[in-house]
């Protein structure tokens, strides 16, 4: 019997990309393992169950390229496709480069619509399943995270509408909203740098202070899953052949049950704690003494 094919994107070391792909490997799966760069694939090019393949997700032909080669590979079947990659940035939504923004989105959501539209094909063949990585922050506001969410919250949105656009013709389609999981995700968040006209400029510090790591920018202990423990979560769920939404890593499952049961300021106030949501409040009343001093229009 021939190897059941996954395709999975974002596959740098460290990334649960990366340790999907292993854990797929192991379960006796072909997989084609997705990275920008070959030399952050890590020990995944000494795998013989799995094929490194180049891709940039922002590049249509980089991704027509990369189904040539599945297809060609694979007989015109892939079993599973899992869009993990992803990009980041904290900033306030006022003080948001929109260009920036939009390659959030980019990233995000247009590259993973682009990666079903191209392997739904394959897909149907072979009565696949798409897994689709949302998350947490897609699903309650968090501070300085409104494009990331934002950008998030759309994949939730697509998944739900194409579990039932795709589930006559026999494919599956999984969102998995994803908690707080130790990968380099985290160190990769660019640092953030207040234009000189922005309106939060006077609470600059305290922005600066919640986003340093042990202040609360990166959880640990128990609030924190690893790479492997959250992809062999997310694999035991398309292997089940579910459909829908699931939630998995650090602290999914408890805010599954807060926004399900709590008031939204109450999970707002909790969620946002180590990032100085009740000092952001108090820090924010300056601004506000600020503007009633000052033309508006210096912010604008």
């Amino acid at each position: 019997m021939a190897k059941k094919t996954v395709l999975i994107t974002g596959c740098s070391e460290g990334s649960l990309g990366y340790a999907m792909a292993q854990i797929f490997s192991e379960r006796g799966f072909h997989v084609f393992a997705t990275v920008r760069a070959l030399a952050k694939a890590g020990a995944l090019t000494k795998d013989n169950n799995i094929d490194v393949l180049i891709l940039d997700i922002t590049s249509k032909d980089s991704i027509v390229d990369c189904a040539q080669i599945v297809d060609k590979k694979t007989g015109g079947a892939l079993d599973v496709l899992v869009n993990n990659a992803a990009y980041s940035q904290w900033f306030p939504l006022l003080d948001v480069d929109i260009d920036e923004a939009k390659r959030d989105f980019d990233t995000n959501f247009w590259s993973m619509l682009i990666m079903i539209k191209t392997f739904t094909p394959m897909l149907i063949r072979a009565k696949g399943t798409i897994c689709n990585h949302g998350s947490i922050a897609g699903c309650f506001p968090m501070l300085w995270d409104g494009i990331y969410g934002s950008s998030k919250a759309a994949v939730k949105h697509m998944s739900e509408v194409l579990q039932y656009e795709l589930e006559p013709l026999g494919v599956r389609v999984i969102c998995a909203l994803i908690g707080i999981v130790d990968t380099p995700m985290w160190d990769k968040q660019e640092q953030l740098a207040l234009p000189a006209n922005s309106i939060y400029n006077p609470v600059q510090t305290l922005i600066d202070h919640v986003r340093a790591a042990g202040e609360g920018a990166k959880p640990t202990g128990r609030d924190t899953a690893t790479p492997e423990a959250t992809g062999r979560a997310i694999i035991d769920h398309i292997q089940a052949r579910r459909s829908g939404v699931v939630w998995v890593g650090g602290m999914a499952r408890r805010l599954k049950f807060l926004i399900n049961w709590m008031p939204a300021r109450v999970v707002f106030k909790m969620m946002n704690k180590g990032r100085g949501a009740c000092q952001w409040s108090l820090g924010c009343s300056v601004v506000i003494k600020i503007i009633h001093h000052k033309d508006i229009e210096t912010f604008l």
